[in-house]
């Protein structure tokens, strides 16, 4: 420990506290008081920022349920993102791209935020007509140009998700290499350049639910908000949490069922006839 970001990047999970105490449980069970002992002083251990660990307090989850949007404003916003002369205060048309990318890959598959920035071409994948995107580990890509450090997935296991062929068709012709490794958003340099389109993917954020009239308080963030309508589009359509738990990445269907689902919208009208008797 040569430092005390660890503490103080804390309120980067002020909407992930379990995630936050996860971390701070971890560290605490590293600084046991043996640490105090003399055999242990090669360490050079930085004792302030053990301090400040030790005495760091585990956050209060906060169990808020996802609330899906009216589908009104849902089909207004998807009309605005699929036209992409409508974004406003953009001339780059590599941030064009790059919003429109990061919009229907959260939209139609769920993606995480990090997981659409770190995607490659491919992960494309065709299977029986259809088209899926494999959510793997990727390496480290290079050129003279462009470079994307090495990535692993949060949840450190691969996935397999429906893309829809139109989405698919989209991604493919933008492809600008002959490199299967090639990101899907267009970025020139290190990956951390990304920081810019996601300030310029905010703003439109905020124009387009201006547009639809659409209340921002409750689209706060876009990238969660879109995961949370795939979660619960997908569980609507097929009737199984754990399928949308599956396409989303989540080990702990908990997180699925609190987060990214809006139990409203689950089928009502289906019947259950355990005895498999018409019922009378």
């Amino acid at each position: 420990i040569q430092n005390q970001t660890v503490i103080q990047q804390g309120d980067e999970y002020q909407k992930a506290a379990g995630t936050f105490n996860r971390t701070l449980r971890n560290f605490k069970s590293l600084l046991k008081p043996e640490l105090a002992e003399t055999c242990y002083s090669d360490l050079e251990l930085d004792h302030s920022a053990i301090a400040t660990i030790r005495n760091a307090k585990l956050k209060k989850l906060e169990h808020k349920r996802f609330k899906a949007a009216d589908k009104d404003i849902m089909q207004k916003l998807d009309l605005h993102y699929n036209d992409t002369d409508s974004f406003t205060r953009i001339t780059k048309q590599r941030m064009h791209w790059n919003i429109y990318v990061r919009y229907w890959l959260a939209r139609c598959c769920g993606l995480r935020k990090s997981e659409i920035i770190n995607s490659r071409h491919e992960w494309l994948v065709k299977q029986d007509d259809q088209w899926f995107i494999n959510v793997t580990h990727t390496s480290l890509w290079q050129t003279d140009e462009a470079r994307l450090e090495g990535w692993s997935s949060k949840s450190s296991n691969s996935r397999m998700v429906p893309i829809a062929n139109w989405l698919a068709a989209k991604i493919r012709t933008e492809k600008k290499t002959d490199r299967p490794d090639e990101p899907i958003l267009h970025i020139k340099g290190s990956c951390k350049e990304h920081s810019g389109f996601d300030a310029a993917y905010r703003r439109e954020w905020r124009n387009a639910l201006d547009k639809v009239g659409a209340d921002v308080e409750s689209f706060k963030k876009p990238t969660h908000h879109l995961r949370g309508e795939f979660v619960t589009s997908v569980a609507h359509l097929t009737g199984s949490v754990v399928t949308a738990q599956a396409y989303a990445g989540h080990s702990d269907p908990l997180t699925t069922s609190r987060h990214y689902f809006d139990p409203t919208r689950v089928k009502k009208n289906v019947v259950i006839d355990p005895l498999g008797q018409p019922l009378s």
